[in-house]
């Protein structure tokens, strides 16, 4: 985290048993059962997993393997439902190896700020784009 830049206390930090159990911890955390939470779509089949075990809906936004999630769909969803968490892997997502661009990283952002919704990055692949 710190090669990331960002400004932590030990507090700050949960040890997970990986990524899945992460999501898990992150979903249990922010939602209820019935809740609705947006994806990327193709999806990482473990969060569809999680998803299912914690009785929520998904809202599949398309992923393209040159942008990324589709933030304009993604807006549209989150003006048409309550939608309770976003969960988007910035970079090299999977199955579309996509990254999303510095704009593209801002205006979800803003998304999220705007329409109340909680943003779960799973960055499970970001440190390798450091040591870069």
């Amino acid at each position: 985290m710190l090669d990331s830049s960002c400004q932590l206390q030990p507090d700050d930090i949960t040890i997970t048993l990986g990524c899945q159990n992460a999501l898990m911890l992150s979903l249990q955390a922010i939602t209820q059962a019935g809740d609705t939470v947006a994806i990327e779509s193709p999806v990482y089949h473990g969060l569809l997993q999680a998803i299912e075990i914690l009785n929520l809906k998904a809202i599949e936004i398309p992923c393209s393997t040159e942008s990324g999630i589709d933030l304009d769909l993604l807006e549209k969803a989150a003006k048409e439902w309550e939608i309770k968490a976003c969960i988007v892997t910035p970079n090299n997502q999977n199955p579309t190896g996509a990254t999303l661009n510095h704009l593209a990283r801002q205006r979800i952002i803003k998304l999220a700020e705007q329409c109340h919704f909680t943003l779960i990055e799973d960055d499970v692949y970001g440190e390798a784009l450091l040591l870069r």
